[in-house]
């Protein structure tokens, strides 16, 4: 069953004060809901900005760590291999020093000594042997040399007195290297085997520097669903607000409509009669 409404003045002015103070409140929510989000917004996207940042900055430290590792690493395994080609080579040569130093005041000076000893038999070979060219030069044989055969040999005999000496020194000298020779095999022996630890610490450190980038792609994959989250929800908060405002404003537009209609106006309504002061039920259809 229907009943109809009478609205009086009085009752008009108010619902049309209802209506324009609940359009100014639809839009005064509607500014500061739009506000606080937008608050919201900048004070949590600052956040995940930053956090996107360090890790950006995080993944750029570990490639420069890691290129820098692996630069290291290949210049330490050739600084490596070379001290050990340089430690066998030394310590093949400290043997052959000795043999070179042996050989010097050993066999060397005895054949020299053994020249120098037949050197007088020589010298007075040689002297005979020229006489006997000088003689024959008179009876047309041409033999003037510059110097005598014995002069040449004598000069030779004294070369040789001071070699034996000057040998013997000289083997001495490289006797003398032959245990800085053997130290050094075993010193670039041991850092050879040191920078061959340091490179397999390095090739540990590239591992770990994996599981620090597994980690941190870890992390950027959680802050990306965050920040995905965030701008969903706050795009679910603007809409919520605008439909709440639009919602109000609907509201408040009826209700201005409502108190605008002329005095006498009625309105069907189920099983509600509505009477102002004053009212006269006279106006009221049947």
């Amino acid at each position: 069953m229907s009943s109809r409404v009478l609205v009086s003045g009085r009752s008009r002015a108010a619902i049309t004060v209802a209506g324009w103070v609940g359009l100014a409140a639809s839009v005064a929510a509607l500014i500061l809901g739009w506000m606080i989000v937008e608050s919201i917004v900048v004070r949590l996207q600052g956040p995940v900005e930053l956090s996107v940042a360090t890790i950006d900055a995080i993944e750029e430290t570990l490639d420069l760590v890691d290129s820098v590792i692996g630069e290291l690493e290949n210049g330490l395994g050739t600084a490596g291999d070379s001290l050990a080609a340089a430690s066998a080579a030394a310590a093949d040569s400290s043997g052959n020093l000795e043999d070179l130093a042996d050989f010097l005041d050993g066999d060397l000076v005895a054949n020299i000594e053994a020249i120098q000893g037949s050197m007088p038999a020589a010298i007075q070979a040689a002297g005979a042997i020229d006489d006997t060219l000088r003689a024959l030069s008179l009876l047309g044989v041409d033999y003037d040399p510059e110097q005598p055969f014995d002069e040449s040999l004598r000069a030779i005999d004294a070369a040789l007195q001071d070699l034996p000496t000057q040998l013997t020194v000289q083997a001495g000298a490289v006797r003398a290297l032959v245990p800085t020779t053997e130290r050094f095999a075993g010193d670039a022996a041991a850092l050879a085997s040191s920078i061959s630890a340091l490179v397999d610490d390095m090739e540990r450190s590239g591992e770990i520097l994996d599981g620090y980038r597994e980690t941190v792609e870890e992390a950027r994959a959680l802050v990306d669903e965050t920040g995905a989250t965030f701008t969903t929800s706050v795009w679910l908060f603007r809409a919520f607000i605008l439909a709440a405002a639009i919602a109000g404003a609907a509201l408040s537009i009826g209700l201005i409509a409502v108190g605008r209609r002329e005095p006498g106006e009625v309105m069907a309504v189920d099983e509600v009669e509505v009477l102002g002061p004053g009212t006269d039920r006279a106006g009221l259809g049947r």
